[in-house]
């Protein structure tokens, strides 16, 4: 993990770090559907795609967009649990680091929304259009100034919940086993 390189210690910060990584591999499953498609895999769960009547068959032989959305924004609502409950730390990430981590979050969070909505959306950051790159530059701006993040405010607990299915590897929430 990153985290002790960026001097993230406590236990209770790397939980959120966990919850960041979580989320943005979720992110990164929704901008890579269709390309992974056409190297024949499938990284969306099986579970998910059974609740939608969908199949990894369905992802492989073509299912449109349409087909695929609600599956895809109900990983795109998974995501921003993760990315939410990563972004209740941000007060004790060092400050040299702090901002650029949420940046890093609001991204790659509105570009999973966004592919899970629209098959068009960008893969990339490069994709983005400025007007959007400047925006997130702005939102960025306005919530280094949120009391949370100044660590003016108390954090909320961590879910164990959210680390379950991962309990007991380095960084998990203990309260998750």
């Amino acid at each position: 993990m990153l985290a002790p390189l960026l001097g993230i210690r406590d236990q209770a910060v790397l939980v959120r770090v966990v919850d960041l990584g979580i989320a943005l591999q979720l992110s990164n499953v929704l901008l890579g559907v269709a390309a992974d498609a056409r190297r024949d895999r499938v990284y969306l769960p099986a579970s998910l795609l059974a609740r939608h009547q969908l199949s990894q068959a369905d992802v492989l032989g073509g299912a449109s967009h349409a087909q695929l959305r609600p599956a895809l924004e109900e990983l795109a609502a998974l995501a921003g649990v993760y990315y939410r409950s990563a972004e209740a730390a941000a007060a004790r990430v060092p400050f040299r680091y702090r901002h650029g981590i949420l940046l890093l979050g609001r991204l790659y969070g509105g570009m999973g929304r966004a592919a899970a909505a629209r098959p068009s959306a960008p893969t990339t950051p490069a994709g983005l259009g400025l007007g959007i790159r400047a925006w997130r530059l702005v939102e960025l701006a306005a919530l280094a100034l949120h009391p949370a993040i100044l660590g003016l405010t108390r954090e909320p607990p961590h879910d164990p919940a959210l680390h379950r299915a991962i309990a007991g590897w380095p960084g998990t929430d203990p309260a998750a086993g």
